[in-house]
């Protein structure tokens, strides 16, 4: 995607809040959707504990890279710390495989921060990096690529006392251009009136033809 560097979508769509954009809000609705599903597991995923230390903020990160698939696709990225922390800087990605190598442990310490990862993220839900995260997300998303795949925070969650989960939204709209507007996948699968009316045009002057010719063979 790095190609295509800072390139809004093809749209002609004006600003979100210009009524005479169809699309209007429909990027905030897929936001509060998909905020509204992680929020709905954050429970189970701040139940997870890893030697007694137990999850404290879960961030949700965003970035918009091709992936063989789309060229504009939305992946996000879930960090965790075992600390109620407001810095988005000091949580740690699930993904993350530099381990401390001063971390007490070693190889016992790995397998178990291994094994912890993958039951935070399996408690925290997956959406479609070629459709809905395009359509909530790229306008707040970096764009960079398969590389380097740099992501920016978009919101924290914080473990309160007495299990209250409260959300620190930190994330900035970087392209207002791609608020609201239609992406590639979008157009791929759209029907196309044109094309389709076309196609029943050339059937009915076949039938047309077909039938004048049998009538005029007719005794």
């Amino acid at each position: 995607m790095s190609d295509h560097k800072d390139q809004a979508p093809h749209t002609s769509a004006a600003a979100p809040s210009t009524s005479s954009n169809p699309l209007a809000g429909r990027s905030a609705r897929a936001r509060e959707h998909i905020v509204g599903q992680i929020e709905a597991k954050l429970p189970e995923a701040f139940a997870r504990e890893l030697r007694g230390a137990r999850v404290q903020t879960i961030g949700l990160f965003v970035s918009q890279y091709w992936n063989d698939e789309a060229e504009d696709a939305v992946h996000i990225d879930y960090r965790y710390s075992f600390d109620v922390v407001s810095d988005p800087a000091l949580l740690r990605a699930c993904s993350d495989d530099d381990e401390d190598e001063d971390e007490e442990g070693g190889g016992a310490f790995d397998q178990a921060k291994t094994d912890f990862e993958d039951a935070l993220l399996r408690a925290l839900p997956y959406f479609d990096a070629n459709g809905e995260l395009i359509t909530a997300f790229a306008s707040y998303a970096c764009e960079s690529d398969q590389e380097t795949r740099e992501y920016v925070p978009y919101c924290l969650w914080h473990l309160h006392d007495g299990g209250r989960v409260a959300r620190s939204d930190v994330g900035t709209m970087r392209r207002p251009a791609w608020e609201d507007a239609e992406h590639d996948s979008e157009r791929a699968s759209a029907p196309r009136p044109s094309a389709r009316m076309g196609v029943w045009v050339v059937l009915a002057v076949v039938v047309a033809v077909a039938f004048i010719a049998a009538w005029r063979l007719a005794p």
